[in-house]
């Protein structure tokens, strides 16, 4: 992923997505949005900070090292898919590309199944709560979050060194809001006691 191709999905992809769902709710294009995303050099570069700021997407990192943790598509969506499609490779192993294809689009229908998906968020102890109004608030199940936090600390995955030598000299990303002023003047995140 470069930083190009990721403001690229950015202004073709997200951003209308995230209009289109703020006009679906009755909200104006000032109702801010969440992007929870990993500290990946490319999603974190100047100009899509830029994107997300002229867009009220408020950004949300992950600790490093931490996304078979607290990833929500690593938790549920793509191993889903990934045994969903070698169970059906198993039995067509002699298919045409065109099928083959067909085959993984069908797999990718079958693990983005809404139960599939609500549980990877929980997992990362990520809570959706609908409101009445049809605003969508991220409960944070702070019990579940600190345990993996803790875990994680416990396994010196949030260390990205120990242990080794480093191959990049680079200052390693924090974690957390990126533009979190913002964030918590929206209220758009609560913590469960």
């Amino acid at each position: 992923m470069t930083g190009d191709l990721f403001a690229e999905w950015m202004l073709k992809c997200l951003v209308p997505f995230l209009n289109k769902q703020r006009k679906l709710i009755k909200k104006d294009l000032k109702q801010p949005a969440a992007l929870l995303i990993d500290n990946c050099s490319s999603h974190l570069s100047s100009y899509c900070k830029q994107i997300c700021a002229l867009n009220n997407v408020k950004l949300i990192t992950l600790p490093p090292n931490s996304t078979q943790y607290l990833q929500v598509l690593d938790l549920g969506i793509f191993s889903n898919f990934k045994s969903h499609l070698q169970s059906l490779r198993c039995h067509n192993t002699h298919d045409s590309p065109e099928t083959i294809v067909k085959i993984a689009i069908s797999t990718l229908h079958q693990s983005l199944a809404p139960i599939d998906t609500r549980n990877s968020f929980k997992k990362a102890g990520i809570l959706l709560d609908v409101l009445p109004n049809g605003h969508v608030y991220c409960t944070i199940n702070k019990e579940v979050f600190d345990y993996i936090i803790k875990s994680l600390e416990i396994e010196h995955l949030l260390l990205k060194y120990v242990g080794t030598r480093p191959t990049r000299f680079r200052r390693p990303n924090g974690f957390g809001f990126v533009n979190s002023d913002e964030y918590e003047e929206q209220q758009c995140l609560r913590f469960k006691e």
